[in-house]
């Protein structure tokens, strides 16, 4: 009985301190809706995001107009909404300073 016990015992640990170190504590979320002038959704666009070490990062919208980004570091972000992925001719941008986990409604050009 003493040699399942241990086994088991070793995995459960090794499970929940795995988990525990995969979180970062400080890591934020940032999601949102995109939408025209007009109230449509706006599908398929890209928003981007960069951070202020020139890291980009990218969520393209879907039929819900909706983007979503993860494990952000708390900080200073420019973000652009583009219907394609680079940042050049943007139907938006704006400043962000994230500090918590924030959703944004945006509203770009019908």
């Amino acid at each position: 009985m003493k040699q399942l016990i241990r086994p088991s015992l070793v995995l459960f640990l090794l499970f929940f301190s795995c988990r525990a170190f995969a979180q970062d504590p400080e890591s934020i979320q940032l999601t949102g809706i995109v939408k025209h002038a007009d109230g449509r959704l706006a599908t398929t666009v890209w928003v981007i995001l960069v951070d202020s070490s020139s890291r980009v990062s990218s969520s393209l919208t879907g039929d819900d107009g909706k983007f979503y980004f993860e494990y952000l570091r708390p900080g200073a972000y420019r973000l652009f909404v583009s219907r394609s992925r680079g940042t050049q001719n943007p139907l938006s941008r704006q400043a962000l300073d994230l500090r918590d986990d924030q959703t944004l409604s945006l509203t770009v050009p019908n």
